[in-house]
């Protein structure tokens, strides 16, 4: 699926194959939740639909079947395994198949998930392929974090890069996406991100939402354990907490210096949030607001997630 904030990105592809130089390396970058992924996916079955017309898959041949089923011979995503970490046996594995002639379609794919996850073995076995690349194949990655990657695979890398939409746009496909009424709420609550706004409409994550804000205020001021709350928001998926954490800092931010329009726009919680910010010292605030991009960063890392929250949440506690 291409979405419509990805027409740029998607003719910049197209015109590299009508023209003959699409590279061997495609590196797409940007936020969680802007459609990496379906990008990707879209591009993979176009490259090896047997009767592509005007830019798009035919969705007819035994290539755009086997593709539509998860079954392409030729097509391989690679993602992170148990313990979140892409290792050197499935870019083996990879190298592997790559040797080898496609089966059906002119090309072979390999779509790298979360490419950043990879270890440092699986780094270095596949930037060997992207040194000496196999003809008729393209490898994909796709990451939030570029920066994590290792600077010469980036460098044997074509990026092409994600920005999320505009908020007008956003907010115009969602309506056509939910019958939420407050399209705009749910993209504060996913960063401008429009399919974490999706999924979090999708999952009725509101009453979640709540709970963490309440949390985290009754952390603040010394009435609710750090560890337990801790122990509680590991039941859900911290990365979502971590991306709510970071709109309510810089929200107490803004509120501090009384100059710019939060994004919250819950009477209660802005409430909450003026109370907060009357609490801390605009310098206490950067250092928080420094701790928790440090602390949602650390989460994709093979480090003690319970004790990493935990360290998180005592660091906010007011005159601790």
């Amino acid at each position: 699926m291409i979405y419509p904030w990805q027409q740029q990105q998607w003719q910049t592809l197209q015109n590299a194959v009508t023209e003959g130089r699409l590279p061997h390396a495609l590196l797409l970058t940007g936020k969680q939740g802007v459609g990496k992924l379906d990008f990707a996916k879209s591009f993979a079955d176009f490259m090896l639909c047997q009767d592509p017309q005007n830019q798009t898959t035919c969705g007819k041949c035994h290539s755009c079947q086997l593709f539509d089923a998860g079954t392409h011979p030729d097509f391989n995503l690679i993602a992170a395994e148990e313990g979140g970490v892409i290792k050197v046996d499935q870019v083996r594995n990879m190298v592997e198949q790559n040797s080898l002639t496609p089966h059906i379609s002119s090309n072979k794919l390999y779509l790298f998930v979360d490419a950043d996850s990879m270890n440092i073995a699986a780094s270095n076995s596949l930037l060997k392929t992207l040194e000496e690349p196999s003809p008729n194949s393209l490898i994909i990655l796709i990451t939030s974090r570029p920066d994590l990657l290792s600077a010469t695979i980036r460098s044997r890398c074509q990026q092409i890069k994600f920005n999320p939409p505009s908020q007008g746009q956003a907010i115009e496909w969602l309506t056509t996406q939910t019958t939420n009424t407050d399209a705009k709420t749910l993209l504060n609550l996913a960063q401008g991100s429009p399919l974490t706004a999706l999924k979090i409409d999708h999952e009725d994550q509101k009453e979640l939402n709540d709970s963490v804000f309440a949390d985290f205020g009754r952390v603040i001021f010394g009435k609710s354990d750090p560890v337990k709350v801790a122990n509680e928001w590991q039941k859900h998926d911290l990365k979502l907490i971590f991306n709510w954490l970071t709109i309510w800092v810089i929200d107490v931010i803004r509120l501090k210096y009384n100059d710019s329009e939060p994004m919250i726009n819950s009477a209660d919680k802005l409430k909450a949030l003026l109370k907060i910010a009357s609490a801390f010292t605009l310098e206490q605030l950067f250092e928080l607001y420094e701790k928790q991009l440090q602390t949602g960063r650390l989460l994709d890392k093979q480090v003690s997630k319970p004790l990493l929250v935990e360290s998180f949440l005592v660091s906010c506690v007011l005159n601790r």
